[in-house]
């Protein structure tokens, strides 16, 4: 279970990077949710320690008690993942020492001297390495957009020019401490929120709650088998009665030949012959009152504001997990019975 746990959270946060890589180059809000970063450092150094070579050293330092951020998750997962690999490959001929800390410090008059930050407690994420550091004229550029010491081809130079906004915007600040053949040090300082109301842990299984549970029955419809195997099973715990199909053109037949029988369709959008969309718009003019969740990993034919335009109550990325899953079809069947009231 623990194994699957962590396939689990690798692919959700997959879903998240490729979703954020898609725009990149837009100006997105931030998903500000409470944090404990604690867990997010681990699943990050849990991944370094599988995929660097054995000729780094990975020292960490972590406090589990530093307490909560206000933060987007996925952000402080790529500032971290930024942060290393730079540290990684400053490391000639892959070989050195790679520090990661994470601890909880008070700062108060240095903090308006400076004119960085606004005095309080905050969360440091500390990450040190061996290499070949860099010069003062480098040091004070490396914030610049597009500016980078790396070859042509290695890096688009935009890393540290993110990882400062998104710092900014997060109200904290960033030191850097780095001499030419004495390695470098990054300090990011996030403000610390004392509410322990609404916080997340990476590591939280998120159980299903039993107002999720329903009779209804859903159809779905995609052309992975694996997929609505787990889907159907996942529903039919709670109660619901699932339809299964792998083709579009059979679930439209269905819907044709009962077009009263189903509550609700969930479907994927890129499937042969007919698509996602097609389907949903092919089976709302034979039943309007059913309503239609669309699950995709990533459309360049319908977008999430076209496919909610033409009536589709719910856009959801692929991989959906359990908990999601749940929880869209019962807001959507309870939208639906109030609409039918």
């Amino acid at each position: 279970r623990d194994d699957m746990d962590q396939v689990l959270q690798a692919a959700a946060r997959a879903k998240d990077l490729v979703k954020q890589i898609l725009s990149f180059s837009r100006k997105s809000e931030h998903q500000l949710q409470l944090v404990e970063p604690y867990y997010i450092i681990r699943e990050v150094t849990k991944m370094l320690h599988a995929t660097l070579p054995t000729t780094v050293t990975i020292e960490e330092k972590l406090d589990k008690d530093v307490g909560m951020i206000e933060a987007d998750p996925t952000k402080i997962h790529q500032i971290l993942i930024n942060l290393c690999t730079n540290a990684f490959q400053a490391m000639e001929g892959e070989k050195g020492v790679l520090q990661i800390s994470l601890q909880r410090v008070d700062i108060q008059e240095e903090a308006i001297s400076r004119g960085e930050a606004l005095p309080g407690e905050y969360i440091v994420f500390q990450i040190s390495d061996t290499g070949q550091g860099m010069s003062k004229e480098t040091r004070d550029r490396i914030f610049d957009p597009f500016f980078s010491t790396k070859a042509v081809g290695k890096g688009t130079g935009l890393g540290l020019a993110v990882l400062h906004g998104i710092v900014q915007d997060y109200k904290g600040f960033v030191e850097v401490e780095s001499a030419l053949g004495a390695g470098s040090t990054f300090r990011v300082y996030l403000p610390a929120v004392e509410d322990m109301e609404g916080s997340l842990a990476v590591e939280d299984k998120n159980p299903v709650r039993e107002e999720l549970r329903g009779s209804e029955e859903i159809l779905i419809v995609d052309d992975d088998p694996l997929l609505i195997q787990v889907y159907s099973r996942i529903l039919s715990e709670l109660g619901y009665r699932v339809t299964e199909m792998t083709s579009s053109q059979e679930a439209l037949k269905k819907v044709h030949s009962e077009p009263r029988r189903f509550d609700l369709l969930i479907t994927d959008q890129t499937m042969p012959d007919m698509t996602g969309a097609e389907l949903a718009a092919e089976v709302m003019t034979i039943n309007s009152n059913i309503p239609v969740i669309m699950c995709t990993g990533h459309s360049g034919v319908v977008s999430e504001k076209e496919a909610l335009a033409m009536g589709i109550r719910r856009y959801v990325f692929k991989p959906v997990l359990g908990p999601m899953l749940v929880d869209v079809v019962r807001e959507v069947l309870d939208e639906q019975d109030g609409r039918a009231l």
